[in-house]
């Protein structure tokens, strides 16, 4: 009876939680998991390092796909910005996600040779998509409601 009550009590507990605060965060793709984020000015310096590696990053999200919402610029506190790309177009971010705080995971890609940007094409209209030597392929993203103004934990360097 004990553990009944207690279960029930966690249970009332976290749905009181959630609709009390129901557009705290929504999560695109797989919920992060990693614990210790990697700031972006540590990835962008060291590639080669983290390269195929799975990493978490956060920041404030100042760009993003106008056409198919696949990849977002996310700017941390010290000006670094990183392209975070949903490469296979799985997960979609509204154009409204601008301004908010992110967290990403995903694995960090590599090409010394890459182009910058490359031209597509969607619904008959050519638009460039950024295609930089650094960038994040996208498993998952946590989004903060426009009022938040924290990124989470702090990044290790």
């Amino acid at each position: 009876m004990k553990r009944m009550s207690v279960l029930v009590l966690a249970l009332v507990s976290l749905a009181s939680f959630c609709l009390a605060n129901p557009d705290a965060t929504k999560t695109y793709g797989k919920a992060p998991t990693v614990k210790e984020p990697v700031t972006i000015t540590t990835v962008k310096a060291e590639p080669a390092k983290y390269k195929d590696q799975t990493v978490l990053i956060s920041g404030r999200v100042v760009d993003v796909c106008r056409h198919a919402g696949c990849w977002v610029e996310v700017e941390a506190p010290d000006s670094s910005r990183i392209i975070c790309k949903s490469l296979d177009e799985s997960i979609s971010f509204p154009k409204d996600v601008v301004g908010r705080m992110i967290q990403v995971q995903g694995k960090v890609m590599y090409d010394a040779k890459a182009p910058g940007a490359q031209t597509k094409t969607e619904g008959g209209e050519a638009h460039a998509c950024p295609a930089p030597q650094v960038l994040i392929s996208i498993e998952g993203a946590t989004v903060a409601a426009m009022d938040e103004q924290t990124p989470g934990p702090k990044a290790v360097e």
